[in-house]
């Protein structure tokens, strides 16, 4: 609760969301404006930036996946991302819109001169939106998950392994898959694969981002208590501290981390696509 800043901060962010959501539509009636990131995933610090992403509602969205046309898709989302830009222009406090359009995925970034609060505008993935949907679904499912989450996002912070600027760092979403994939190896919230067992596949971008909403969890833990994966309840000191220990003994240079299995993955199947799911 210190972590994401007194209630007045919190309301803020939400005037500035329904703020810019009006301002959108106004200019743009079909678009949708929608949240994404740790501001609707349940981790924002009170410092976080806003994430947003515009739905323009049109068939045939660019892909984060390359597809043909794809030299007509990039430039159709230049031109959407201009347009974000020039039309949030429009209102006095949104002055500092700017496109940027020479990244993987070309964003608008602003400062609200009302508030100070950075935002970062994209209109060309949903993917954020549907990837936030599920931490937060991991969220609700074990109250420690949060706990663990904001515990080391808050250390990774001040310690400069999350970040902008020179030198190397992960950002912020990387060290929540990271969290999740270490409490999915401790038997205490189950794999993506898990949650998509017997759930009717939707695709977006060409990925299965359907997901059980209503996974029984105490039964799936009865199973594990049974199961030689199960290594028992852990208190959150000692959770903090085998994060810690894990990601330290992690054999980087074989394996990588898999949320979609919850188990480590050689990069050498990886490579060859062998011994994997299908």
């Amino acid at each position: 609760n210190m972590l994401k800043g007194p209630p007045e901060r919190i309301k803020m962010k939400n005037n500035l969301y329904k703020h810019i959501e009006a301002c959108l539509k106004k200019k743009i009636p079909d678009c949708t404006v929608i949240l994404y990131g740790s501001s609707s995933n349940g981790f924002a610090f009170q410092d976080s930036d806003l994430d947003v992403f515009v739905d323009f509602q049109l068939v045939g969205s660019s892909s984060v996946c390359e597809s043909p046309g794809e030299e007509e898709n990039n430039s159709r989302d230049k031109a959407r991302t201009n347009l974000v830009a020039h039309k949030l222009r429009t209102e006095e406090r949104f002055k500092s819109a700017r496109a940027i359009l020479n990244a993987r995925i070309p964003i608008v970034k602003m400062r609200d001169s009302k508030t100070g609060i950075d935002c970062d505008f994209n209109v060309v993935s949903s993917m954020g939106v549907v990837n936030s949907m599920l931490i937060n679904y991991y969220r609700t499912l074990d109250t420690r998950c949060g706990y663990l989450i904001s515990a080391v996002k808050y250390m990774a912070t001040k310690l400069g392994v999350v970040g902008h600027g020179s030198g190397d760092h992960l950002n912020s979403y990387t060290i929540v898959l990271m969290a999740i994939f270490f409490l999915q190896v401790r038997g205490i919230l189950p794999s993506v694969a898990t949650l998509q067992k017997n759930v009717k596949a939707e695709n977006k971008h060409g990925w299965n981002v359907a997901f059980d909403k209503d996974f029984k969890i105490s039964e799936w833990r009865a199973e594990a208590e049974t199961s030689e994966s199960y290594q028992g309840e852990l208190t959150l000191f000692s959770m903090l501290k085998e994060f810690l220990v894990f990601y330290i003994c992690f054999p980087y240079d074989t394996h990588i981390i898999c949320p979609l299995l919850g188990s480590p993955v050689k990069k050498y199947n990886l490579k060859l696509g062998y011994n994997l799911p299908k």
